[in-house]
């Protein structure tokens, strides 16, 4: 995790989990591995094949662009991502009368997995690991809570379970819904098909 910078205009001060937008080039880069079946399927509720993929190449450029631990390989000036370990947590919306918007979906991958050393980065401060006890103690967004809360049910359940785990929506703070309450189900019925 890491401290929004003081002047940024969304969010200063804030400690959340690294982040941000896909980019165009996202769409386009070539990843070491597919994404796990069930991740693919939770992501293609809500955003076209295409787009589900370059969210989870974004999560991987981000990671690396904000903490510098890389979740696959550089190769060149490149980042080639293992999108083979990254899993579907929640998603997040913003109400529609915030001034700045975002439908966030918030994925995670084992630790063990990434590779480098926890560098500085032009976006965020006090990049580290962070456990929740220390996490509660900063000034942590409110969102970044609400996620880290399902996060921590998530880690307790048997990695059976995870699975089948309901898909949490946060719209905005007033609480979660849930998406879908058996991704692991849709997976199974589910053929596997190539695009």
């Amino acid at each position: 995790m890491g401290r929004r910078h003081a002047k940024s205009r969304f969010m200063p001060n804030v400690l959340v989990f690294p982040g941000g937008a896909v980019d165009r080039a996202d769409h386009y880069a070539k990843p070491l591995t597919p994404l796990p079946e069930a991740t693919r399927i939770a992501l293609e509720r809500k955003a076209t094949p295409s787009l589900a993929r370059a969210i989870a190449v974004a999560a991987v450029r981000e990671l690396y662009e904000e903490t510098g631990l890389v979740l696959g390989e550089r190769q060149g000036a490149g980042l080639a991502p293992d999108l083979a370990c990254i899993g579907y947590l929640c998603r997040a919306v913003t109400p529609a009368a915030s001034p700045i918007r975002f439908n966030a979906r918030f994925l995670l991958a084992p630790a063990e997995r990434v590779q480098g050393d926890i560098a500085g980065s032009d976006e965020l401060d006090g990049i580290g690991w962070y456990t929740r006890d220390a996490a509660h103690a900063d000034a942590l967004a409110p969102i970044t809570a609400l996620v880290m809360k399902e996060f921590l049910g998530w880690h307790c359940l048997v990695p059976s379970a995870r699975v089948s785990h309901p898909m949490a929506l946060f719209q905005g703070l007033d609480g979660k819904t849930v998406e879908h309450s058996s991704v692991g189900a849709q997976a199974a019925a589910r053929p596997v098909t190539s695009r």
